[in-house]
């Protein structure tokens, strides 16, 4: 079952969904539950660092 919800965990974080959606998908009292994921978010913060480093140079 544990494997299951990892798997279930990866496969959303690779689609996009943020970690806190996740988090109450899988029914967790607290959101740092699975920060234990967020070393699969790579992709996803250099992205959103780039859409802030796109909004800086434009200002």
């Amino acid at each position: 079952m544990h494997d299951l919800r990892h798997s279930c965990t990866n496969i959303m974080l690779g689609l996009g969904v943020d970690l806190y959606t996740i988090s109450k998908i899988l029914g967790h009292a607290n959101v740092q539950t699975n920060q234990r994921y967020a070393h699969l978010q790579v992709e996803a913060q250099r992205a959103a660092l780039d859409k802030l480093s796109e909004l800086v140079a434009t200002q």
